[in-house]
Parts: structure tokens; C-alpha cells; sequence
């Protein structure tokens, strides 16, 4: 049986670890990637390498193709992928903007080629086996919730400027999106926001430390601490094993608590009262069980399901998008000093986008 062709398209962080994933691949095969840093020659994959990706779309006509390049471009690539009938895996988040972003989902809505919106997270077994126990009702109804993502970047990660840059850079969009992700995916949709910014770690444009409210269609509260600038292990990178280019600590960065129990992530301790309630009774700690997976892995082999047509896109643009919603609304909160709501967030994108065309 002939191996999928897949093409990437963006050679940075994430882009280099598509690469390598797909060279472990036994399903597919790297065919070319799409960069505008280097020449159009030959990869040291071995494969041809363009700087132009709309050219190497036509000359390489991939069975699908992967975009990991800055936020801002990925409407761009993702519209002409779909013109094109190359089935596409956009990695997180779906664009720097929602009035663009809706473009890609309506061009997506009104085209049968598959658009699966990168958020890897949604294929880690210990987030599925999560999601599991919660409709399982093991944690009863869901009233509060803390997500942490704190940790320290090196200086060389901001080499690329825009990283820098309000508007796509800043620990909001490039990290945390993952986090709102996860937090839609377990705990339901996100209905307000509210936030507070702040560049004082590094004093870039960009924000490095930021601590949001959560207000979910649930009924239940969240509260978010994130900072990329400070010396700390509690980050999902940190604490899940995920990434192995990170050390591993013994640490949570997510606690769900319920009237029924509360869950720590990634450690997946389920905490409980086993002797019914009583107010000074100890609790009881137990391991859920998860089969460890690579989610990064787990996703492109549901890509590759997506580009067969055997499945839909787990995360479809159009879901991307809410999570993208609560993302952004972290800044619009921070302008107007309130909370924000996502709904209206996306129904003045949609105004935005409508007043453009």
C-alpha cells in the first residue's frame, strides 16, 4: 500500500517537529517543504525544499499538507490549500485575528476539503482519559477550576521578532491558546473573560505575564496564572512529559474541582471523600489510569485519517476559533478594563469581516 505524500509548510520550531515526526511515520512520507528561509533546493530530509509554498503546492501536488508557519499567514496558506483540494493540518492557533480567521471557516464550511486546526493536546491520552472521568460524572458538577503555565524561555527563542510583537508574539497566543484548548475541552465552553496583561519580565511589546478570570456556560469559575518569564516548573510542558525537549517535574499545572471530586493534571490523581462527608475527614487520593500516547504522533495519524476521509477533524476551524475567541479576549478585557464575552467577540469579528469583503 502506498504511503500518503505529505508536504510541510513552515521550517521553524514547530515545523522541524512535524519533520521528524513524519519520518517515523509508517503511513506517510515527507515529500517537500515550503520555507522562505533557504533556497528552493534539497532538504537535508532529502526532499525538495521552495521558498514559495503556493509553487510547491502545484509542483509537488501533496495529499496533504501541514502549516506551521507564524499565526498571521495561516489563513492565507489555509484558503489556498483548500483552492487547491490539499487537505491541511493548520497548526494553533487558527490566525492572529478573528475576522480572518472566519474567512478560513467559511471557505472551509463551503468546500468539502478537510481543515483540521492543529491543538495536539486534544490527542493526549491523559486529557482524553480526563474528559472521560468528568462525563463519568466521577468529579460531579464542575464549580472551579486553576490552570497554571509558568516557566522560563530562553533569550534565543526570541530571535524571530515577532515574538516579540503584540498582535501574534507574546505567551498569550503562542502558549497559552493550548491551555483555553484544554479548558474548553474538559470544562465546556468559555462564556467571559476577564484579564490583566503585563510585559515587566522581558519589556517587550508583547505580554509575558498575564492572570485571567473565567466565567464558563457551565455556571463554574477558572482562574488562569501564566507568566513566560519566571524560573518555575508549572507548565503543562513542564509537568506532563509531552515534549521531551523539556525536563519532567512531579508537578500539576490544571486543578478541576467538584462537588463529587477534583482532578489534578497531568498526575491524574482523582481526589475524594470515600467515607461520605464529613467535614474533617481526610481525602482519598487515586491514580486514574491512561495509556501514555505521543500526542504529536497521535495527531498526525488522525490527519492522515482526515486526508482518507475515514474521520473528521477532531478539531474542526470553526472550533479553533472559540478557543481563539477566549484567547483574544484576554486583550480586548485588558482594553476596556471588564470582562468580554466570546460570543461577542466573534459576532463583531464577523461584523468586521463582513464590512471587508
Amino acid at each position: 500500500m502506498s504511503k500518503l505524500r505529505i508536504a510541510v509548510i513552515g521550517a521553524g520550531v514547530m515545523g522541524r517537529e512535524h519533520i521528524s515526526a513524519l519520518k517515523s511515520c509508517n503511513r506517510a512520507e515527507l515529500v517537500a517543504i515550503a520555507d522562505p528561509v533557504g533556497g528552493s533546493d534539497v532538504d537535508d530530509s532529502g526532499v525538495p525544499r521552495f521558498t514559495d509554498y503556493q509553487q510547491m503546492l502545484k509542483a509537488v501536488k501533496p495529499d496533504g499538507a501541514i502549516v506551521a508557519t507564524p499565526p498571521h499567514t495561516h489563513v492565507e496558506i489555509g484558503i489556498k490549500c483548500i483552492e487547491l483540494g490539499v487537505p491541511s493540518l493548520i497548526e494553533k492557533p487558527v490566525s492572529s485575528d478573528l475576522a480572518s480567521a472566519l474567512r478560513l471557516e467559511q471557505a472551509a464550511a463551503d468546500s468539502d476539503v478537510p481543515v483540521l486546526i492543529g491543538h495536539s493536546r486534544r490527542h493526549n491520552s491523559i486529557n482524553t482519559a480526563a474528559k472521560r472521568a468528568i462525563e463519568d460524572e466521577q468529579l460531579g458538577d464542575i464549580l472551579a477550576v486553576t490552570s497554571m503555565h509558568l516557566r522560563q524561555k530562553p533569550d534565543q527563542y526570541f530571535a524571530d521578532k515577532w515574538k516579540t510583537q503584540k498582535g501574534g508574539g507574546g505567551v498569550m497566543l503562542i502558549n497559552v491558546v493550548h491551555d483555553f484548548d484544554c479548558l474548553r475541552m474538559l470544562c465546556g465552553e468559555i462564556d467571559e473573560v476577564h484579564a490583566i496583561t503585563s510585559n515587566k519580565g522581558r519589556g517587550f511589546e508583547a505580554e509575558d505575564t498575564c492572570v485571567v478570570m473565567l466565567k464558563f456556560a457551565s455556571g463554574a469559575l477558572g482562574t488562569m496564572t501564566v507568566s513566560d518569564a519566571t524560573q518555575a516548573p508549572w507548565s503543562w510542558e513542564f509537568t506532563s512529559g509531552e515534549d521531551p525537549r523539556f525536563a519532567k517535574h512531579e508537578e500539576n499545572s490544571m486543578l478541576i474541582c467538584g462537588t463529587k471530586g477534583s482532578l489534578s493534571l497531568p498526575s491524574m490523581y482523582l481526589w475524594k471523600n470515600s467515607n461520605g462527608f464529613k467535614r474533617d475527614d481526610p481525602l482519598s487520593r487515586t491514580r486514574l489510569r491512561w495509556e501514555p500516547n505521543t500526542p504529536l504522533h497521535a495527531e498526525q495519524e488522525h490527519f492522515l485519517d482526515v486526508v482518507e476521509r475515514k474521520a473528521k477533524p477532531i478539531v474542526t476551524v470553526e472550533d479553533g476559533n472559540r478557543t481563539l475567541a477566549a484567547t483574544l479576549a484576554v486583550w480586548e478585557s485588558e482594553k476596556i478594563g471588564g470582562w468580554v464575552s466570546t460570543d461577542e467577540m466573534i459576532q463583531r469579528a464577523k461584523l468586521e469581516k463582513t464590512e471587508t469583503n
